[in-house]
């Protein structure tokens, strides 16, 4: 099958309604709105390695005369998150159950934003912030089963992998967002990415 020319031979030109476009639009908001596993874990690595975070949570280390992040302290900030994420999706296909798909959106949404409030509000305390990132990792193991699902129920077969896969492609979006974000701001990225991953789930 060669590529078509013509933008309005395709399938997702003939199939796309307005009420499905929404749909898909709201469907990938809500994909970002937990911060996904790359953007999250892209913000995380990188503010390890900060300088001003570093002064800001760790320990002093009076043999270097300089702050540092004890490896320890790392390994729990790193781990902990991914259990979230498991505890998220075993728990994903009963709520989805239970509220529905939409309401599984919404709620999971409030729980990323409680999450990301507790990381935001943290002034010298490492644990706060990784006990926030553990309640939005969480949101986001729920968010990974009934998204899929639901774009795969609304939409039409000859476009049901488009619209599926763009979920994945919303997901390198966030990645490339909150990163920018994170690398424009240098040492004082470790700020700005939290809030500007609540403005997904609002």
């Amino acid at each position: 099958m060669g590529f078509p020319l013509n933008f309005k031979e395709t399938d997702i030109f003939r199939e796309m309604t307005m009420r499905l476009f929404l749909a898909s639009i709201y469907s990938w908001a809500a994909s970002d709105s937990a911060q996904h596993n790359t953007a999250d874990y892209g913000f995380w690595s990188g503010i390890l390695g900060m300088k001003e975070f570093e002064k800001a949570f760790g320990v002093f280390d009076s043999e270097t005369n300089s702050w540092a992040m004890p490896s320890t302290w790392q390994s729990i900030g790193s781990a902990p998150p991914t259990a979230g994420l498991a505890i998220g999706a075993l728990i994903s296909g009963f709520v989805g159950s239970k509220f529905g798909r939409l309401n599984t959106f919404r709620g999971s949404s409030i729980v990323s934003i409680v999450g990301i409030l507790i990381q935001s509000a943290t002034i010298d305390s490492y644990w706060q912030i990784v006990a926030g990132q553990i309640i939005n990792s969480m949101a986001l193991g729920v968010l990974a089963n009934p998204i899929p699902a639901y774009l795969a129920e609304v939409a039409p077969l000859s476009i049901r992998g488009t619209l599926v896969n763009c979920y994945h492609f919303i997901i390198g979006v966030g990645a490339v967002l909150i990163n920018t974000c994170k690398w424009s701001m240098h040492e004082r990225g470790h700020t700005a990415p939290p809030f500007f991953s609540s403005s997904w789930c609002l």
